[in-house]
């Protein structure tokens, strides 16, 4: 018995570890970090510093917990003495957490396809293992192999210990992945540079369990007698997922190694994005060898950024025979020995779960939910931001956030997912081609003290770190972090160029004389001796100037002599060598005025009034004028700028758009053929306006605002309502009366009816009160019938109101009959 208390204590004490989140943190944001960097961000790889580089063997372990601490020191001092040790519990009442991260992996390799393009392949054996919310008296109860008299029960205090949304959850898998990253842009000037990346993944299980409640309650009796409640009263249910892969039962009688024969396979992708700022990046470009390219060796940001997520995916696992998900009604009590909770097969883990199946079968439990053959495995999917600077030579000052998106669970949602932990680490580092150190500070979401000092190796071939160099060297050790790889890298490297003509030495036939690549690196003749090589003398046999590519220049003027056209006059270059005394571009030999500038077309001569006739042919020269006049001005009586023979009005200043005739209204209607020419009109209609937009011009138009037709002059055809009389209204208000609504839901149908028309609505009253407040009211009372016309689903445009007040009397208002006469309302259905 006191063998398997001890077995499910180590198992605990292996859970017993919070998962950091990020695998090499002192190493995966170097630029060296190659097919280990892709953990992080798989667009790392692109651009890389590596033509290939191989990840031999490599492990990683993060092992945290906030239960059970040991001393390194007696630790150390009882294995070497052949004695027992007791981990230290850390009983403080709070809920205990425990989980852990580790991999290890071989052989991964990535290699560049291209400076700027690399592939990668990854393999890893990954196992997570997340305890979370552990009632603190439930851990010492079992942890001290159920003797602790303090924790039974006294009916007195009627101690009960909770757990209360509490999981555990347990999962290895093996993993298999292919990375392309590569280049999206860079700008012209190599100032920018954004790469991508994605690692797609195949996923093996290798076992995985699960166990989780909302609320479960326990009383423990003695050491081999406890009841469990769905909750303190004892009156209603908790829910209970429990359950593992159909290998996982097996472990223990297979030595505690795992059934790699998995079920099922999952599927799972990275991504990443990385944007590098280089202030100097054309100085990173090189000539070697005849071709220009980037210098593949060096590191060119100032400032690099990249974001990733990572662990995108699931797998599943065939469910064990004996998994369940039910709720625990009432209370379940357990009175057996666990010395015989194996199975007769000799499994324990198959001894519980019979047990636990028996206990469901003939305690108040029930199932939940649809029991499935697979359950799924989540991966611990996580965002990270990398924000890298080049301080300066080497040194760096690295900011990675990375954030957990999965955390908390849901006990009928959430049956088996592994979690990471948010984490942000701020890491200097210095880094040499084949050497390494870093020190990462970061805050750590579970950490007991909230930060960690970590410290990271690299040393050629050989990477070693942690994360938590003070957690390690605490008196106290409640976890761990270890990395350790051993790398084979191909680097790019600077080639080796002793005369510095940018031909490699390998290639180089006069390695320490300057040469030229047509020539193997070796320097070009020169015929005529005048210090320019034949390849650049572009006169090969005539001894010349070097600023003039070995050609000569007698008159010095800058222009060599088989170029210019005055070899002997100093002159323009721009001029083929030849002077130009008055500057007007045109040379003197060609200028037909050498010493007045004018221009091109004139033969260098000047046509100062620019009626195109030069200076020497005009006989104004002052004046602008016309050929026919030798260059003298024609008549423009109305001085509009448009000469008379082609001024439609010549006594009246007009425009050039109107062939110098006026346009008044601004219509863009000369006024000679405007009808209207001094209010702005139609060019349709002859410069005339028409409000209504009938095309039946205004001053024709007997209705010039309604809509009509040319053959009833511009008017509608309109029939009376002969009804409309008798809507009536509220006294002096613009309410209509109740009686009057049968006559308007006639109109309804009317208009209805006639879908083509539409109904004018005029408001009118008597001469009593103010003017103004009649014509308010008179417009008021017919938008009040529009208004009722638009709630019975008139259209808004088939209504048109006006209010007249008691300007259009039809009767003497001076008498009681005629005033109400006048306080009218009149319809028309009108039709254009």
């Amino acid at each position: 018995m006191k063998s398997r208390l001890l077995l499910f204590a180590a198992v605990l004490a292996a859970m017993s570890f919070t998962a950091k989140g990020q695998e090499f943190l002192p190493f995966v944001n170097d630029n060296y970090a190659g097919i280990t960097g892709v953990h992080l961000n798989p667009a790392s790889i692109a651009n890389s510093r590596y033509i290939v580089d191989v990840s031999l063997a490599g492990f990683s372990l993060d092992a945290y917990n906030n239960y059970l601490s040991f001393s390194a020191k007696d630790l150390i001092k009882s294995l070497k003495d052949g004695d027992s040790y007791d981990l230290k519990e850390l009983l403080n009442g709070k809920k205990k957490w425990a989980n852990m991260m580790a991999s290890a992996h071989a052989l991964n390799f990535m290699f560049s396809i291209t400076p700027k393009v690399a592939l990668g392949f990854t393999n890893r054996v990954r196992f997570f293992a997340n305890v979370l919310n552990f009632d603190e008296n439930v851990a010492t109860y079992f942890y001290n192999d159920r003797d602790v008299p303090a924790l039974y029960y006294d009916y007195a205090k009627n101690n009960q210990y909770t757990l209360d949304n509490m999981s555990i959850n347990i999962s290895a898998f093996a993993e298999y992945g292919v990375t392309l990253a590569g280049a999206l842009w860079e700008s012209p000037n190599k100032k920018h540079f954004l790469k991508a990346g994605i690692t797609g993944k195949v996923l093996q299980g290798l076992g995985a369990m699960y166990l989780n409640t909302d609320q479960t309650v326990f009383e423990f009796y003695n050491r081999d007698s406890l009841s469990a409640y769905g909750n303190a009263s004892k009156t209603t249910g908790s829910n209970i997922s429990y359950g593992m892969s159909e290998n996982f039962n097996r472990i223990d009688e297979d030595a505690f190694r795992f059934n790699i024969n998995s079920k099922r396979l999952g599927a799972a992708f990275d991504i990443g994005f990385v944007y590098e700022w280089r202030p100097d990046g054309e100085n990173y470009m090189e000539e070697m060898d005849c071709k220009v390219g980037e210098m593949k060796y060096a590191n060119k940001y100032k400032l690099r950024i990249g974001l990733s997520v990572t662990d995108i995916g699931w797998l599943s696992y065939k469910k064990h025979e004996l998994s369940n998900n039910f709720v625990l009604q009432g209370g379940t009590n357990v009175s057996d020995d666990f010395d015989h909770m194996e199975n007769v097969d000799g499994s324990y883990i198959n001894g519980v779960n019979q047990r636990l199946n028996y206990l469901f079968a003939t305690n108040p439990a029930y199932s939940y939910g649809e029991q499935t053959e697979y359950f799924r495995s989540t991966l611990p999917m996580a965002i990270s931001l990398q924000v890298d600077y080049h301080i300066w030579n080497g040194f760096y000052l690295n900011f990675t956030p990375f954030v957990s998106l999965y955390q908390g669970i849901k006990v009928k949602e959430d049956v088996s997912k592994i979690r990471s932990y948010t984490i942000v680490s701020i890491t200097p580092r210095f880094e040499h081609k084949w050497f390494g150190f870093s020190m990462p500070l970061q805050y750590n979401q579970l950490s007991r003290i909230g930060f960690a000092l970590g410290v990271g190796l690299r040393l050629g071939p050989l990477w070693i770190g942690t994360n938590d160099l003070i957690g390690l060297c605490s008196k106290d050790v409640y976890g761990m972090n270890v990395q350790v790889a051993l790398k084979v890298p191909i680097m790019y490297n600077k080639k080796r160029d002793s005369d510095g003509d940018h031909i490699s030495n390998r290639k180089d036939m006069c390695p320490y004389t300057p040469g030229v690549c047509e020539y193997n690196g070796c320097p070009y003749p020169d015929r005529d001796g005048d210090g320019v090589p034949d390849y650049e003398d572009e006169c090969p046999n005539t001894p010349g100037l070097p600023e003039l590519k070995g050609c000569p220049d007698r008159d010095g003027d800058g222009v060599p002599d088989h170029l210019d056209e005055c070899p002997d006059v100093p002159g323009l270059p721009e001029l083929k060598g030849c002077p130009d005394r008055d500057g007007d571009g045109i040379p003197d030999h060609l200028d037909a005025c050498p010493d007045k500038p004018g221009p091109e077309k004139w033969n260098g001569c000047p046509d100062s009034d620019g009626d195109g006739i030069p200076d020497h042919l005009d006989a104004c020269p002052d004046d602008p004028g016309i050929p026919e006049l030798k260059g003298c001005p024609e008549t423009d009586t109305d001085g509009d700028g448009i000469p008379d023979k082609l001024d439609e009005c010549p006594n009246v200043k007009g425009l050039p758009e109107f062939n110098g005739c006026p346009d008044r209204d601004g219509d863009g209607v000369p006024d000679h053929k405007d009808d209207c020419p001094d209010v702005p009109g139609l060019v349709s209609l002859h410069g005339c306006p028409d409000r209504d937009g009938d095309g039946v011009p205004d001053h024709l138009d007997e209705c010039p605002d309604e809509f009509g037709s040319p053959e009833k002059h511009g008017c509608p055809t309109k029939v009376p309502i002969d009804f409309a009389n008798r809507i009536l209204f509220e006294t002096g208000k613009a309410t209509i009366t109740p009686n009057s609504y049968p006559l308007l839901d006639s109109l309804v149908i009317i208009m209805r009816n006639n879908p083509d028309s539409y109904v004018t609505v005029h408001g009118h009253t008597d001469n009593t009160g103010k003017a103004d407040l009649n014509l308010t009211l008179s417009q008021k009372r017919a938008d009040a019938i529009k208004n009722y016309l638009l709630n019975k689903g008139i259209a808004d445009a088939k209504v048109v109101t006006r209010g007249f007040g008691d300007t259009v009397p039809i009767a003497d208002n001076k008498t009681p009959e005629g005033r109400a006469k006048n306080r009218r309302t009149e319809i028309n259905l009108a039709t254009p």
